[in-house]
């Protein structure tokens, strides 16, 4: 059933617009369905999800490809970070961010502009990047019990109705 909605490494292969990360995407090891890779990288990926910076696919396959983790699942755990949830993600980790640290809470008006980023990142970047840091490891941790917890009750479940099945 896994392999029915996963995407083969044949597949990506053969494109042409992913032939300078061919190298990348075609490692034998990025592809191994196993406990280690799919925890390990749905970490990663939610990790990277609360950096609060662009580029997070980019990221996840560089971060794959360095520490040997199934590429897809580390990709999939950065699309927690989405249109509908990254404003309150990055609201939440400012916050604790502000409550942490113990700084006053700035009063700013957000723009989506190049002039707001660069006449008031300066006072938001601290308690932001903290928080981000923080709520990006505690989710890292859940995410990677979360994701062994439910592999190892998925295979009893299939051990038992094996068992079941060969009385």
């Amino acid at each position: 059933m896994k392999n029915k909605y996963l995407i083969k490494k044949n597949y990506l292969e053969g494109k042409w617009y992913l032939k300078p990360l061919n190298k990348l995407l075609t490692k034998r090891q990025l592809w191994v369905f196993k406990l280690k890779t799919i925890r390990s990288g749905l970490a990663v990926g939610t990790f990277i999800a609360f950096i609060p910076f662009p580029g997070h696919t980019i990221m996840a396959i560089l971060s794959a490809n360095r520490l040997n983790l199934n590429l897809p699942v580390t990709i999939l755990g950065t699309l927690i970070c989405n249109p509908l949830t990254i404003g309150p993600m990055f609201y939440f980790s400012y916050r604790l961010g502000i409550a942490a640290l113990g700084l006053e809470e700035q009063n700013f008006n957000f723009s989506f502009s190049l002039t707001w980023l660069q006449n008031s990142f300066e006072n938001v970047w601290q308690p932001l990047l903290f928080g981000t840091f923080v709520l990006g490891l505690s989710s890292a941790f859940l995410c990677f019990f979360a994701a062994d917890i439910i592999w190892k009750l998925g295979l009893a479940k299939y051990l038992k109705k094996r068992k079941n099945r060969s009385i």
